[in-house]
């Protein structure tokens, strides 16, 4: 997808900015819960935190300003040894050029979803710090925090196979979880579009 075009042609209220986890969320549960709300899907596979920075630079925010915009990127700075320190720093920069660029905009900033099966796992312990470094950038206001990926894991804290067969990617179900936590937060975010058709 032309990502520069879609914000200038598709009608949206919120703009989803991630990597994989975004794009590829799951066809039915989007146009279930996601589509209706206005939200409009800018996930591209293998983003880093400054790869969204450079889309934002470069046409992601050209179209009509969105209502609010939801952020979920890091998993990828992680995988390619970046620390939580740095990881965090660029969803902050994120943040930053965001709020500048889009003042009217409410910001619902996503934590980093569990990855690994075990909670005590190196790359799940490096996203619950960054989790815990760029929790405080939110200000209820114009920047709204949640974390919803602990509807992933069973009693133990594990990410199963039944949600996410390779301890990254999720499948259907892991989806229409993820998906039944986002909802709410969301409403709060975008209030009045929980059942609207056409967002502008």
């Amino acid at each position: 997808m032309d990502y520069n075009q879609a914000v200038k042609t598709a009608p949206h209220s919120a703009l989803f900015l991630g990597d994989s986890l975004t794009e590829h969320w799951d066809t039915a549960s989007w146009e279930r819960s996601l589509a209706p709300r206005g939200v409009l899907n800018a996930g591209i596979s293998g983003d880093f935190t400054d790869h969204i920075l450079w889309r934002l630079e470069h046409g992601n925010l050209a179209g009509p300003p969105p209502k609010a915009v939801i952020l979920l990127i890091g998993t990828n700075d992680l995988a390619a040894h970046r620390s939580p320190d740095l990881t965090a720093e660029g969803i902050r920069a994120n943040l930053v050029l965001l709020r500048k660029r889009l003042p009217e905009a409410r910001i619902l900033l996503l934590g980093l979803l569990p990855r690994e099966q075990s909670p005590g796992a190196p790359l799940r312990r490096a996203a619950a710090e960054v989790n815990r470094l760029i929790r405080d950038c939110a200000d209820g206001e114009h920047i709204v925090y949640a974390e919803i990926g602990d509807v992933l894991l069973d009693s133990r804290g594990r990410l199963g196979a039944t949600v996410s067969p390779d301890w990254l990617h999720f499948n259907e179900r892991g989806y229409a979880l993820l998906t039944s936590r986002l909802e709410p937060v969301l409403d709060q975010v975008l209030p009045g579009c929980g059942s609207c058709r056409d967002p502008r």
